[in-house]
C-alpha cells in the first residue's frame, strides 16, 4: 500500500519540477485559488498553444536577430504587421510593410560584415497576447573599432494566430556611456538566507545561497514529515544564455527532477515548470515565488498536471530563520544580461 505524504511535504519536493510523488487522492488541495500568473518573456515564431507565448514570443525575438544578421530581408520584414511602424530618435516616422522593406533593404545592404546584437532589458505581457520589449541594439564591425555606441529601443509585439509579430519600434537614442549590465539574478537577492516553514504534518527547512562564484543561486530544502521518511530537494537557479531568461534545475533525494524558466511580474517570480519524478512519470506546472515583506515569502504552484491528470493548487509559507542576514527590498526589474 502507497504511503501518504502530506500536502505540504508534496509541494515542497515540486517545487523546482511542479509534479507530485503521490496520485492527485493522496493530497488535498488548498484554499488557495490565485489566478494564473501574468507571464513575462517569450520564444519562436513558429506555431504553438496560446499557453506558451513566454517561449514563443522570446524564439521570436532571436529569429528576428538572425533573420537580421543573415540579411534576409524577407524573413525580417515577415515578422512585422502589415501596418506596423518604426519611428528613429529624430521623430522620423516610417509606416506600412512596403515602406518598411525599402528602409531595410538600404539598412541591410549597409550593414554586411557586420553584426547586430538586441540586448532584451524587459520582456513582459501587458495585455493577452500583447507584450513590450525594452532593450539596447548595438552594432559591431570586423573590429572593436567598428563597433557603435548601443542604441536604446522599445518594441510593441502582437499575436496574430499563432505568430509573434511587430507592431510598433521606437528608436529612444543611444544608450548612457559607461551603462553598466546588472545581472539578472539580481532580482531574486530577496529569496538569499534561512527559511522555515512547519505545520502539524512536516517541517521544512531552506536554506538560499549564492554559489559558483556568484553565477547561480543554490536552494536546499530539507524536508522532514511528521511521519514518514525525510528527503531533500536542491535547485540551481542561473542565466540561460541560449533563451536569455533565468532558468532553473531541480533534483531530489527520491530520483525525481526537471527545470523551469522564470519571468518576473511585479513583486513575483512565475516559473513555467516540467519533470519527472522516480517512477519516470511526467508533470508541469506553474510556480511562483512572491515577496510579502523581508522575513516573509510564498510559493505557490497552479495549472498543475501529471501526465494529463490536472493536480489541485498547493502553497507553502515561509518564514525567515532568526539570526539570518537578508537583503532588503522587495524584487528588482533585471537589467541586460548576465556578465558571470
Amino acid at each position: 500500500m502507497r504511503s501518504r505524504i502530506s500536502p505540504i511535504a508534496v509541494a515542497v519536493v515540486v517545487i523546482g519540477a511542479a509534479v507530485t510523488l503521490v496520485a492527485a487522492d493522496d493530497i488535498k488541495p488548498s484554499n488557495n485559488h490565485s489566478a494564473d500568473s501574468n507571464l513575462e518573456g517569450s520564444n519562436s515564431a513558429s506555431s504553438a498553444p496560446v499557453g506558451d507565448d513566454e517561449q514563443v514570443l522570446r524564439a521570436a525575438c532571436t529569429a528576428y536577430c538572425d533573420a537580421v544578421n543573415k540579411g534576409d530581408l524577407d524573413a525580417v520584414i515577415g515578422m512585422w504587421a502589415d501596418d506596423a511602424d518604426f519611428v528613429a530618435d529624430n521623430g522620423e516616422r516610417i509606416q506600412g510593410r512596403d515602406a518598411l522593406k525599402k528602409m531595410f533593404a538600404q539598412h541591410l545592404q549597409t550593414m554586411k560584415g557586420k553584426t547586430h546584437c538586441y540586448e532584451i532589458t524587459s520582456l513582459r505581457m501587458i495585455a493577452p497576447g500583447v507584450a513590450l520589449e525594452d532593450g539596447v541594439a548595438t552594432l559591431a564591425g570586423g573590429n572593436a573599432g567598428e563597433s557603435m555606441p548601443g542604441t536604446r529601443y522599445t518594441a510593441l509585439w502582437k499575436r496574430n494566430g499563432d505568430r509573434w509579430q511587430i507592431c510598433s519600434v521606437r528608436d529612444l537614442g543611444e544608450a548612457p556611456a559607461g551603462r553598466k549590465r546588472t545581472s539578472p539574478l539580481k532580482g531574486l537577492n530577496w529569496l538569499l538566507g534561512d527559511w522555515h516553514s512547519e505545520s502539524a504534518d512536516v517541517e521544512v527547512q531552506l536554506s538560499v545561497v549564492q554559489t559558483l562564484d556568484d553565477s547561480f543561486i543554490k536552494q536546499t530544502y530539507d524536508v522532514k514529515p511528521k511521519n514518514g521518511e525525510a528527503f531533500t530537494v536542491v535547485t540551481l537557479i542561473g542565466w540561460d544564455p541560449t533563451s536569455e531568461q533565468i532558468r532553473s534545475w531541480y533534483f531530489d533525494s527520491q530520483g525525481g527532477f526537471g527545470d523551469g524558466f522564470w519571468a518576473q511580474d511585479g513583486n513575483s517570480w512565475s516559473v513555467s515548470s516540467t519533470g519527472a519524478i522516480a517512477d519516470g512519470r511526467l508533470g508541469t506546472a506553474t510556480n511562483s515565488w512572491k515577496f510579502v515583506d523581508d522575513n516573509s515569502i510564498v510559493w505557490q504552484a497552479t495549472n498543475r498536471q501529471l501526465e494529463g491528470v490536472p493536480m489541485p493548487e498547493m502553497e507553502v509559507k515561509f518564514s525567515r530563520a532568526q539570526g539570518t542576514a537578508k537583503v532588503n527590498g522587495p524584487p528588482v526589474e533585471p537589467e541586460g544580461k548576465s556578465t558571470n
